[in-house]
């Protein structure tokens, strides 16, 4: 296929930054040579940075940056770099804190505005064309006109940034007293919404790290009301439509405080952390319904984000035909249509109506009654409920295969993959489930054989065969618990020397 422009994104490997190499926008990928051309040509820089399946930066780059009037302005004013937030999380971090610094928020895509040095002075996320013109502009008139406006603004910003990244070094154990733990709960249990679950008000994201350590502070201190915090937090998931019931997975938050409409991309890291929380959630508690997630998110995860050589994929898009969460919802007829006599129980175990709760009388699938309650009312066993509902669930997944899918991000990502590696180990620890472990060991095979060098550097990205950036701490560190914890699982002793070999070139690099 013939393309009209080419930027010297076509030379990269990220399938975000691949996304962008045919736009009328002279895009630069962030490194030298950008940062070069903005100091000799005295021109400020434009730093855009987003992810693949991040759906506002699609939108934004189909109303700005496929714009030939909106890039003939930004390609004669500004040097334009675009950043993969996952392959540079660093660059990412540093004018997500000039965003946070300005706004006192953040989220993507990232648009911030540079002065030749590097140095931010403006930060935003999402605009229309006409926003961004009129930004663009406003500060193309300041650069020409009173410049050192900009470079006091850069200036102060760039001071905050760095009191914000400057973390103090503790040498001290880290260990807390369970007065210390009652005092943290004490202030979360303000912001917790024990009716609906999470984090009180909307959007809501997951957030297991906050859950997990719920759970570790129950099982220490036996406050009832730490787990209760938990188990209406894991039980409104797995009933809300942030949970994918027909394929299995979460999506990356909801959009309302009911759980119920999510912003339908997926990500591994989310679900990996996710499994990890209610496999140990299920050891706890042994509600039936936290092993129901993890075996269907972790069949997802096989099905759909698994390599051929064992590796695991980023994320698959919000978007499918252009459209948000097309591929995941479902009109009453659509349910009518594809299950015949099944279909009452459906639309009543999901929620479905005519109208939908989403666009053009589409649904996304949500819970808010129990099994026993469902069969009651249609004068059926539990055991005769779940029959039917796993079959329209597999009739309905054959359906949506059909479909078009979702873009997939097929970056193998270090830190990601080690999490995924935790999960699997994780859900082999609660239910035993001997596939899980061989899953875990092919994927840390997979690790040592691509993505660390025989000196013990981790490499940050994998795709087709090419490995490229060097590793972040996360990538080091979680790769290295995941190893510990294979070895605790398997007694496998390469898994622990493996592991304090890459703790040892943490340490001396």
């Amino acid at each position: 296929m013939e393309h009209r422009y080419t930027n010297p994104l076509i030379h990269e490997n990220s399938p975000y930054l691949l996304q962008h190499a045919h736009n009328p926008v002279n895009w630069y990928p962030w490194g030298d040579e950008a940062l070069t051309k903005a100091k000799i040509e005295n021109k400020m820089l434009i730093i855009s940075i987003g992810y693949s399946s991040c759906h506002w930066c699609h939108v934004m780059k189909r109303e700005c940056f496929e714009d030939t009037s909106v890039a003939d302005i930004m390609n004669e004013n500004f040097v334009c770099i675009k950043v993969d937030r996952e392959e540079r999380p660093d660059v990412d971090q540093v004018y997500m804190n000039a965003l946070y610094l300005i706004h006192g928020g953040g989220g993507w895509p990232l648009n911030a505005l540079a002065l030749p040095d590097e140095k931010p002075f403006f930060a935003g996320t999402y605009f229309t064309k006409e926003q961004w013109i009129s930004v663009l502009r406003f500060f193309i008139e300041l650069y020409q006109n009173t410049p050192e406006k900009l470079r006091m603004q850069a200036e102060n910003l760039t001071r905050h940034i760095g009191l914000i990244e400057n973390i103090p070094f503790v040498n001290e154990p880290a260990q807390s007293t369970i007065a210390e733990m009652n005092q943290v709960f004490d202030h979360m249990k303000k912001g917790i919404d024990f009716d609906k679950g999470g984090i009180k008000g909307a959007p809501k994201f997951p957030m297991p790290s906050v859950w997990e350590f719920l759970m570790y502070y129950y099982y220490v201190s036996n406050n009832k009301e730490a787990l209760q915090a938990v188990n209406v937090t894991l039980q409104n998931m797995a009933f809300g439509g942030i949970y994918d019931h027909i394929g299995g997975g979460f999506a990356r938050y909801s959009t309302d405080e009911d759980w119920r409409i999510p912003h339908f991309e997926k990500m591994l890291y989310d679900n990996a952390q996710l499994v990890s929380l209610y496999s140990k959630a299920y050891q706890l508690t042994h509600d039936i319904q936290y092993k129901n997630v993890v075996y269907e998110t972790l069949s997802f995860i096989k099905n759909e984000m698994t390599s051929p050589e064992n590796g695991f994929y980023s994320s698959f898009d919000a978007e499918s035909e252009g459209v948000e969460g097309k591929f995941y919802v479902w009109s009453k007829r659509d349910i009518e249509n594809a299950l015949g006599n099944d279909a009452p129980l459906l639309l009543r175990y999901y929620n479905i109506t005519e109208e939908g709760n989403w666009q053009a009388g589409k649904n996304v699938l949500f819970r808010t009654i129990d099994d026993r309650q469902i069969a009651l009312e249609f004068n059926i066993t539990t055991q005769q409920l779940e029959a039917i509902v796993n079959h329209s669930k597999s009739v309905l997944r054959a359906i949506r295969l059909r479909r078009i899918r979702p873009g997939l991000d097929d970056k193998i990502i270090t830190s990601w993959n080690a999490l995924m590696l935790i999960a699997y180990v994780n859900a082999y620890r609660a239910f035993g489930e001997r596939d899980f472990l061989l899953t875990a060991v092919a994927n840390a095979e997979f690790i040592t054989k691509n993505c660390i060098s025989q000196s013990n550097k981790i490499y940050r990205i994998y795709r087709k065969g090419i490995v490229s950036g060097n590793g972040f701490l996360d990538d080091y560190a979680f790769t290295i618990s995941a190893f510990i914890q294979l070895y605790q699982v398997t007694f496998d002793e390469k898994w622990l020397n493996k592991a304090k070999e890459l703790t040892d070139y943490t340490l001396e690099n």
